[in-house]
């Protein structure tokens, strides 16, 4: 179990959205925490001269930013406790439109990042013996739908990518919890997301949802609260242990029950023929 008052919290992803609600409300509680962004000067919501905030560059498509911050947050502090891999971006089409371009870029932010952020970390808590990862993935992790299937596609690589280091790094006391959010009141439809090219005559279905998604980003009833999130994510991860997942709002439970329904049913439907391939009846 981890004190996340007393903790070192690293932040990936500060100048917006969930990663702004969280670092907020980490240095409001006089926590210790190293608030990262791309410009130190988009963390203005932050003090400048709180012993417990260190603000600090980081790019997590840049493997020499993450080092300086972690050597900076070292030096600092002497210890990082729980790191959030937050950053990322959203490319929005139908995955034929999507171009090549903008799904490497999906992959570097939202994969690739976490990938190098974690290679600069683990040696960290391995070291401490204890650390706890928390990755954004998506409700769009559990569940794919129109016009995010290249987003999804990376939310689905953090799933399985957290699956695996929850297991390698559990013998050093380490843990990893999934964070699923649902719609929240975001920039996620605005300056982080990314257009494919939009061609309504091929798929208009899928921008028809597209505009649907609009509406209901656009509806403080139906979207999450950012602070409130932020504030569920600290409570979480002081759980001994935290959940392996933390789904969040009611859309992102609705969604995964439906998709774990849909895949027994589909499961019960398959299993006689996926048992007949054995040499032996």
């Amino acid at each position: 179990m981890i004190d996340t008052a007393s903790a070192v919290w690293l932040v990936t992803g500060c100048s917006s959205g969930f990663g702004k609600a969280l670092s907020a409300q980490l240095a409001a509680a006089g926590t210790s925490i190293i608030a990262t962004a791309r410009r130190t000067e988009a963390l203005g919501h932050l003090p400048d001269d709180a012993p417990q905030v260190l603000k600090a560059v980081l790019d997590v498509t840049d493997p020499a930013s993450i080092a300086t911050a972690v050597d900076g947050a070292m030096a600092r502090f002497g210890r990082i406790d729980i790191v959030v891999n937050n950053a990322g971006i959203g490319v929005i089409g139908p995955v034929e439109d999507v171009t090549p371009e903008q799904t490497r870029l999906q992959f570097d932010v939202n994969v690739h990042g976490m990938f190098n952020v974690i290679r600069a970390t683990a040696p960290v808590f391995r070291q401490q013996r204890s650390g706890l990862y928390i990755n954004f993935a998506s409700m769009a992790g559990e569940v794919s739908i129109d016009s995010l299937g290249v987003y999804s596609a990376s939310k689905f690589a953090v799933e399985g990518l957290s699956e695996a280091l929850r297991a390698e790094l559990a013998p050093y006391g380490v843990g990893v919890m999934i964070v699923e959010p649902g719609p929240f009141d975001t920039e996620w439809l605005g300056k982080n997301a990314i257009w494919g090219p939009r061609d309504e005559a091929r798929y208009p279905a899928v921008w028809q949802y597209v505009e649907m998604m609009k509406g209901v980003y656009a509806d403080r009833a139906q979207v999450g609260d950012p602070a409130r999130a932020a504030a569920a994510i600290i409570d979480a991860a002081g759980w001994g242990p935290p959940p392996e997942r933390l789904p969040l709002g009611e859309t992102s439970i609705g969604a995964t029950k439906a998709k774990i329904a849909a895949l027994q049913a589909n499961l019960d439907r398959v299993e006689p023929l996926a048992r007949s391939m054995h040499y032996v009846d």
